[in-house]
């Protein structure tokens, strides 16, 4: 079966589909991956796809995109494509993935590193993702910057992506948005604009072990990963 993408919808091998039904108690609808790239969704994605090739954007439409757990609830508050180290990445979407009962993973670290390095999470996969953002970067419509670089000088980013949408505020509004969207702030506002009140989507157990959706908001001392995006 072909989208109007030009992708072509693949089923899992039977070890990739017994691992994501063992792992992801919340995928047992299934998972397909689509070729070329092999991008990786649950089944229903089949329903929408079309839909959403066929979406027209209006002419002042901002699209934010980010690879899952790369900054995307932050840049939403801001804009636009955010990278983010990858060991950060995993931490990250391991601790979302059993957090919330949509997905409700259950397997081990180790596995669900496994399940990244062979590109079987949910919209992977990860190189791929980044790479086709980085390789249009310098498009005038782009806007590509790093949680590493937002996170150590929001304030210089934030100018940089105010030129970017040429938005005409002042130095104290931009202070605000600092302010506004720094984890600190962000995390208050965790129960009411990102958890909502679907408390059963939520894994109590997890939650009160490990946090919710705001746990650190910090990134490590890994190396810049724009090495490998070259």
């Amino acid at each position: 079966m072909s989208l109007k993408s030009g992708h072509r919808i693949v089923p899992l091998l039977f070890e990739e589909a017994e691992k994501q039904y063992q792992h992801f108690r919340g995928f047992r609808t299934g998972t397909i991956r689509l070729d070329p790239d092999g991008w990786f969704f649950k089944t229903p994605f089949i329903i929408f796809a079309d839909k959403y090739y066929d979406f027209k954007f209006k002419p002042s439409d901002v699209v934010i995109m980010t690879y899952p757990k790369s900054g995307t609830t932050w840049t939403q508050e801001i804009v636009i494509y955010m990278a983010r180290d990858p060991r950060d990445v995993v931490l990250s979407y391991y601790h979302y993935s059993r957090l919330l009962n949509v997905m409700d993973f259950v397997g081990s670290m180790t596995d669900f590193v496994e399940h990244f390095v062979n590109d079987t999470l949910a919209f992977g996969p990860f190189w791929t993702h980044l790479k086709e953002a980085w390789n249009k970067r310098s498009h005038p419509n782009i806007h590509y910057c790093f949680y590493e670089d937002m996170k150590a000088n929001p304030k210089e980013e934030i100018i940089r992506i105010k030129k970017f949408l040429d938005l005409d505020i002042t130095e104290n509004q931009i202070n605000d948005i600092v302010h506004y969207t720094s984890f600190q702030e962000m995390s208050k506002r965790e129960d009411k604009n990102v958890m909502g009140s679907d408390i059963n989507g939520i894994n109590s157990k997890i939650l009160n072990k490990d946090g919710g959706f705001f746990r650190k908001g910090i990134f490590s001392s890994f190396s810049p990963i724009s090495f490998a995006l070259n």
